[in-house]
């Protein structure tokens, strides 16, 4: 679509026009012309050349010039590429210019308040010699065309008028002068010409007219435009109702006035050629154009004919008409609706059967015979169909339909496989299937006695109410139904469907039930609610050229997304993934018949079909896509696939390089955890290596101190000294026990934690400065009692808080120690402290004990400082334990 927004320059086209390679160009009113090439959109107006904006026709002229005509007598036109002045160039004055034509002679015509004529490079107005010649040059000339013969006709705001022997006279249609606005012409490629008018459509074949009006079918009888396309359709466009479709000759209104009844109840015709028409009204007989009623204020509901006799089924009995005499019977003794006659068939034999709403009668030679009691169930008949091998089948009103034949009986209804009991229509194919149209129950197809299908609006059908079958030479069944007529083909395999209705020309979309009728001709008379339509299958030709087909529309998330953006990027987001493709069939013949069937790739496994215009896919994957669509005309020609091709992006976290990253940071992950086992393997190694170590020095030092006091005892007999290396033994061993209880607590998981490390430091001071008689102060300030501690960070604060406590003990002379711990925000702090006299440093440098200190504190990353001041005090502090 082209709209002001994306090219056009206005919003209202008076006239279209196609020129050389495919040119279109498009007269907006007030706004100048947009003209349409390889798919671009170029305007142009006054500002580049163009004598007047209000441009109200387009004439593409046979030399290749395009002209455009404006409202205030403005002629411009486009030779060579180049605008130019062709209103100078040709002498014409300023008068509004409505009409342009060019004939075959290359004679152009220009309608304005007078008729003018440029031939030859000369300009001319139209000479008139008729007695309305001064009234045409008085009235605005909207259209100019020649027939086939090239008869030239004008059509103004007071008529039509023809040109004839040099002259123009008004055009005499049935004898008279036609007075209405003629404001478009047609000439159709049959000969046929289309007058439009305010009045309807007038008609011209040869010298015959026929008019077109709302009432023929017409949207609007007020008409402004005409349009043939390649296929002989005729398209009007009316003032403000639309476009309607006209298929010459196809479908026609029967209508004549002395019918009083608008609904047409039953049709048949003799062999003489006289139409009977049934109506609520009585039957009426068309007898060479002259109409007759027989049977006034009676509803017609069937018309048999036969044995030179006419039978008529009526809601008051039984009619006969032959030779002009009719005779009139009652089924039962009384009025009653029990008389109302719905079926009746004529046997080889001379008999009739008469099928009406309480049963069964057969009539022979004048005598009604009752059979409801004998061989049929008293019911309600509503059509009856008597096949070549005598078995008679029976459409009934609530009660299915049953096959007769040598007395037995078999009945079909909703019970097994009839899909509804209310049988409107019968009929026997030329393929010897029996049709079942029903009420609300669409179409049965029954052989041998076997349902084999049924047809409902699902599958095509405009109605699920079938209300008449008929069938014609070439196999085509005809389904007239509430809604329209159906065509059916090839039932029973690959079926083809195709729909009659009023937008074809159909006078009403509700038929009657058994009102349909084929003639000889094949022509298919319908009887509607609301008149007779005739259906001429030989001038409905196929239409072999397929919709075009465009992809019109994306959204994403129910929101637009230009189509030109994805053609161009061909990619969309992982998360752009909920798509709705919008596409158009253009078929301007039957636009609400188009079918169409899509597929997208890797999604629909076949082509599925639909009649919507869009379709919607969710939660699609990532990957490459193509999306298809067809359209179909009513005649079952598909167009060439259109299709788009766009690929869904992969979601970042599923490219290539998120994968090889993801990889690259497990596999170096891989290795940090590696790395940091074999680090902590190793760390553990070189623990236990100087756990070992140091038990060895100390702990060998110990014991071989102990081995040697032990072995001197043996051999000294001073009692002293032997008291005395025991003493040495005792506490040599008391300080191996220690040790070890030292490294077992460390390297015990039980006890990494600050809790046990309070309560080892608090236990070894307590135990040992009870020996010495001084006095222990134990505080702590501790957020989380359960911090896991590392086996190394355990043991060294240990160590350095028994080096701290046995210094202060050994050196100080104190009475007093205060031990405080502190852990608050991730920062460790141990403080120890004593009331001695102090160390004297230059003693302590001699021993390793400060060293020691140090080195532990540095090997866990801790800060330590010592401070000699009435007494002496350590404190260490770590942060991100």
């Amino acid at each position: 679509n082209y709209y002001t927004s994306n090219g056009l320059s206005g919003s209202q086209v008076f006239d279209i026009k196609e020129g050389k390679e495919g040119t279109i160009y498009f007269a907006t009113y007030g706004k100048g012309v947009t003209i349409l090439k390889d798919d671009s959109l170029i305007i142009i107006n006054e500002e580049n050349g163009l004598l007047s904006n209000w441009v109200t026709r387009v004439l593409v002229r046979l030399n290749g010039d395009v002209i455009f005509a404006a409202e205030k007598g403005d002629l411009s036109a486009i030779r060579n590429n180049k605008i130019i002045n062709w209103q100078n160039e040709i002498g014409f004055g300023n008068s509004s210019v409505w009409g342009l034509y060019e004939s075959k002679d290359s004679t152009l015509y220009i309608g304005s308040y007078k008729l003018f004529r440029y031939k030859d490079n000369v300009l001319d107005e139209f000479a008139h010699t008729d007695s309305y010649s001064s009234k045409i040059s008085l009235q605005a000339i909207y259209a100019i065309e020649e027939d086939n013969e090239g008869r030239l006709f004008v059509g103004t705001l007071n008529g039509i008028h023809e040109l004839v022997n040099g002259k123009l006279q008004k055009l005499k249609v049935d004898g008279k002068k036609y007075n209405n606005s003629a404001v478009s012409i047609l000439t159709a490629k049959d000969g046929t010409i289309y007058f439009c008018s305010e009045n309807g459509v007038i008609v011209k074949q040869n010298e015959n007219f026929e008019f077109l009006r709302k009432e023929h079918g017409l949207a609007d009888s007020d008409v402004w435009s005409v349009f043939e396309d390649s296929n002989g359709i005729i398209y009007f466009g009316t003032r403000d109702q639309g476009v309607s479709i006209y298929y010459p000759n196809r479908i026609e209104t029967y209508r004549n006035s002395k019918i009083t009844g608008n609904s047409i109840t039953a049709i048949n015709k003799d062999d003489d050629d006289k139409l009977f028409f049934g109506t609520p009204s009585g039957l009426f007989i068309n007898r060479d154009g002259v109409i007759s009623s027989i049977l006034k204020n009676r509803t017609i509901n069937t018309i048999e004919i036969g044995n030179e006799k006419i039978f008529v089924g009526t809601n008051e009995g039984f009619h006969v008409l032959q030779n002009g005499i009719l005779k009139n019977y009652n089924l039962v003794p009384n009025p009653s609706a029990l008389n109302k006659v719905w079926s009746i068939v004529s046997t080889d034999e001379d008999e009739v059967l008469i099928g009406f709403q309480g049963g069964l009668y057969i009539f022979n030679k004048d005598k009604l015979t009752n059979l409801s009691s004998q061989k049929v169930h008293n019911q309600y008949i509503q059509d009856m169909l008597l096949l070549s091998d005598s078995t008679l089948i029976i459409g009934t009103h609530g009660n299915g339909v049953s096959f007769y034949k040598g007395g037995n009986e078999i009945n079909f209804t909703t019970e097994n496989g009839l899909s509804n009991n209310i049988v409107n229509c019968l009929h026997q194919t030329s393929e010897n299937l029996i049709l079942v149209g029903t009420d609300q129950g669409g179409l049965n197809v029954i052989q041998n006695y076997i349902i084999l299908k049924n047809f409902t609006i699902d599958d095509g059908l405009m109605s699920n109410t079938v209300k008449d079958i008929n069938e014609d030479s070439k196999g085509n069944i005809y389904l007239s139904t509430s809604n329209g007529i159906n065509i059916l083909n090839n039932i029973m395999d690959s079926l083809t469907l195709r729909t009659i209705t009023r937008n074809d020309g159909l006078v009403s979309n509700s038929c009657n039930i058994n009102a349909t009728y084929i003639d000889k001709k094949g022509i298919i008379w319908i009887g509607t609610s609301k008149g007779i339509s005739k259906y001429n299958p030989n001038a409905d030709k196929p239409i072999k050229s397929p919709p075009n087909i465009y992809i019109t529309e994306l959204e994403i998330f129910n929101k637009k997304y230009p189509l030109k953006k994805l053609k161009k990027d061909n990619g969309l987001n992982y998360d752009q993934n909920y798509l709705k493709f919008i596409y158009t069939g253009i078929n301007l013949s039957a636009p609400d018949k188009i079918l169409y069937k899509y597929r997208l790739s890797g999604v629909d496994h076949k082509w599925v079909e639909s009649k919507n215009n869009n379709v919607q896919y969710t939660s699609l994957d990532d990957g490459n896509y193509t999306f298809e669509v067809q359209a179909r005309n009513e005649w079952g020609y598909w167009s060439n696939p259109t299709s788009l091709s766009f690929v869904i992006n992969h979601a970042w976290w599923e490219t290539w390089w998120f994968r090889l990253t993801i990889i690259s940071v497990l596999g170096f992950m891989l290795w940090l955890a590696f790395q940091y086992r074999l680090s902590y393997l190793l760390k553990l190694e070189r623990l236990r290596t100087k756990i070992a170590s140091d038990l060895h020095d100390e702990v060998g030092s110990l014991l071989t101190q102990i081995s040697v006091n032990a072995d001197s005892l043996s051999y000294t007999k001073d009692e002293d000294k032997r008291k005395e290396k025991s003493s040495f033994i005792r506490a040599k061993s008391s300080e191996v026990i220690n040790m070890m209880s030292d490294v077992i607590w460390s390297i015990d998981s039980r006890n990494d934690n600050l809790e046990s490390l309070v309560d080892r430091i608090h236990n070894f001071a307590q135990s040992f400065l009870e020996q010495k008689d001084i006095a222990l102060n134990l505080s702590s300030d501790i957020q989380n009692l359960q911090k896991t501690l590392k086996i190394d960070f355990r043991q060294n604060i240990m160590l350095i808080a028994k080096e701290a406590i046995n210094n202060s003990v050994k050196y100080s002379d104190c009475s007093k120690i205060d031990i405080i711990i502190n852990y608050k925000n991730d920062n460790f702090e141990l403080l120890i402290s004593d009331n001695g006299k102090g160390f004297e440093m230059q003693n302590l440098k001699k021993g390793n004990g400060l060293k020691n200190m140090k080195m532990r504190a540095k090997s866990i990353g801790a800060d330590i400082h010592f401070k000699n001041e009435n007494g002496f005090s350590i404190r260490l502090t770590k942060t991100k334990l």
